[in-house]
């Protein structure tokens, strides 16, 4: 058994200010290239803090493309196709919401089903796409 303790890794949190403002900084470089100087003053950053962003982005898998002689960041993919690979932040949803939204019928749904059903039932393994346990429960809530 370790006697190392248990640390969270830097930089892999996600809250809503962050999501934010990794939301912003897409929309503006899916938009044009973007000198540095102009990325902080619109965004109100400090420029480690763009650099974090920028690297954040890129281990996510977003190819933020810096030209050197525009001097300026850009990503050559439309936003709407970053959007369905970027992460967003935890909603805080109660087990009653997150099981009536896992009733839909989308795969975001269907993926918040198998979520859902993973941490009630305390399992690792992936469960079978069928009628969820808890959509009874949920429909017979008042």
């Amino acid at each position: 058994m370790s006697t190392q303790p248990v640390t969270r890794s830097r930089g892999r949190s996600l809250t809503l200010a962050r999501s934010a403002r990794l939301h912003r900084l897409v929309t503006l470089l899916t938009q044009a290239y973007h000198p540095r100087a102009e990325l902080l003053a619109t965004l109100g950053l400090g420029p480690r803090t763009l650099y974090r962003e920028i690297a954040w982005l890129r281990r996510a898998g977003v190819a933020v493309r810096f030209d050197s002689d525009q001097r300026a960041y850009r990503i050559n993919k439309p936003l709407d196709q970053i959007e369905r690979t970027l992460r967003f932040p935890d909603p805080q949803l109660t087990f009653a919401e997150a099981a009536e939204l896992a009733r839909g019928g989308s795969p975001a749904a269907r993926r918040l089903a198998e979520l859902y059903e993973r941490t009630v039932s305390g399992s690792d393994e992936p469960v079978a796409a069928t009628r969820p346990a808890y959509a009874d429960a949920v429909t017979s809530a008042p």
